[in-house]
């Protein structure tokens, strides 16, 4: 937990703030490193993942992409 860390460095008024991305699966996998193979199988992940983690990723299935909302945490305090 960033905040628990952040307090326990020192830090004063540690504040969470949620940020959400929609990130398309097809641009973080289709980029050199991975097979299609492999692609492949991260989409049959989501395709066949269970309906809690469809709701939590407010996931989108498009004709040729998936959508995935990922949930991002920035976390600030100060130190005197």
């Amino acid at each position: 937990d960033l905040v628990s860390l952040l307090k326990k460095a020192g830090c004063k008024e540690v504040k969470s703030l949620p940020f959400y991305s929609q990130e398309s699966v097809n641009e973080w996998i289709d980029n050199g490193a991975l097979p299609l193979k492999r692609q492949l199988a991260i989409k049959k992940l989501y395709y066949d993942a269970p309906a809690s983690f469809k709701k939590i990723h407010q996931l989108n299935f498009t004709a040729d992409d998936i959508i995935d909302t990922m949930k991002i945490a920035i976390v600030c305090g100060y130190k005197k």
